[in-house]
């Protein structure tokens, strides 16, 4: 994290510093990484939970779903149990 936070004051983006999901993005990208960069076609990344509270309502589309913020404890527990139920819901 220490990085990361030098990383926005080095480079005048102080408000990503709270942004977990933009410095993973960010970190995975690096070279040393060596990461496996997929990009999906129609997949989503929200804002709120799995089920859509805080923002989208009943427009989540579960299957689509790549990841989500606000999640609770329980909401964690819940959609890895349809995740464990439903094969992961999609293969890559």
């Amino acid at each position: 994290m220490n990085d990361w936070i030098n990383i926005c004051k080095l480079n005048n983006i102080e408000d990503l510093i709270a942004a977990c999901d933009v410095a993973i993005s960010y970190y995975v990208q690096q070279p040393e990484i060596n990461a496996t960069i997929i990009k999906a076609i129609n997949f989503t990344f929200i804002g709120c939970n799995y089920v859509g509270n805080n923002c989208c309502g009943n427009q989540i589309e579960i299957k689509n779903l790549i990841s989500c913020h606000y999640m609770s404890e329980n909401d964690f527990y819940n959609y890895t149990d349809i995740l464990n139920k439903n094969n992961f819901l999609y293969k890559i």
